[in-house]
């Protein structure tokens, strides 16, 4: 079944371009910068906001090479995204697993506290959380995931409360076996599928989030090269460098496309209706 289901992976155009997409996106975040260096940061006030005809990508303010800041931005965007997922993944699987297999009063309990969540707009809720902390990348993943756990937390709950019905779980129930071991070993393994599928599309929205918190100047501290910063700066000198504005573009736009696009796949992969 597993053979089955990579074959079917493989095969599928959307899930291969998109990790072929978010491959790349991975190895530049991690090792670009240790192959690039950090001399295209460095001030050179005779570039400033030159055009690519000046030399790679161009410049951006005070000289500082727009190629470079492209490459560490790609990694301050990869740790944000993925720490943040991890932190909501885990928290979302905790939260939706016990509201889902105890059920009842105490279910109902745990979803109005989401249904409260859910009644800000969670983006307006990050830049919120973001404007009251001080600029850092800690907060910043703090702010993404105030309410980045709560689609989790559903698709778990929901997921729980089909499968806990199911003969092998109340075979183990009825065997004595505790609850955290019927969670941990009999449950979650077996949804997976639509975690990974929410994780894909959930890694986009972050993505997008992030480089909206640093071009409002709430995310990463000032000077720290980043997407959504140097965006800022596009939309600052767009008719003098327009480059600035047009190369981050692009790299949040193939970025987002490559996970929605390997979301689509997983999608494709997992359901088991097209099988």
């Amino acid at each position: 079944m597993e053979q089955r289901t990579i074959k079917r992976f493989l095969k599928n155009p959307s899930s291969l371009a998109g990790t072929i997409i978010i491959l790349c996106f991975i190895l530049i975040g991690t090792f670009g910068p240790w192959l690039i260096g950090d001399q295209g940061l460095l001030i050179h006030l005779d570039m400033e906001l030159k055009g690519p005809s000046a030399g790679r990508l161009g410049f951006a303010e005070n000289g500082v090479d727009v190629l470079t800041s492209l490459i560490y931005g790609a990694r301050i965007s990869l740790l944000i995204a993925m720490t943040s997922t991890v932190i909501s993944l885990s928290i979302g699987i905790v939260y939706g697993a016990i509201s889902g297999f105890f059920g009842n009063r105490i279910d109902a309990i745990m979803m109005r506290i989401i249904d409260m969540l859910l009644a800000f707009p969670g983006l307006l809720l990050a830049i919120y959380i973001a404007a009251i902390l001080s600029p850092k990348t800690i907060n910043v993943v703090f702010a993404l995931c105030a309410t980045g756990w709560v689609g989790y937390a559903r698709v778990v709950r929901a997921q729980v409360l089909s499968i806990k019905n199911y003969d092998y779980v109340i075979a183990a129930t009825s065997l004595g076996a505790k609850t955290h071991r019927i969670i941990l070993i009999h449950i979650i393994p077996n949804i997976l599928g639509p975690i990974i599928i929410q994780a894909s599309f959930g890694l986009a929205s972050l993505i997008l989030a992030e480089a909206a918190l640093n071009f409002l100047g709430l995310g990463v501290p000032p000077g720290t090269p980043s997407w959504g910063a140097l965006l800022d700066q596009g939309v600052s000198y767009l008719f003098i460098a327009p480059h600035l504005a047009i190369f981050p573009g692009i790299c949040i736009g193939i970025t987002v496309l490559g996970f929605n696009f390997l979301g689509d796949g997983l999608r494709d992969v997992f359901d088991v209706k097209s099988q």
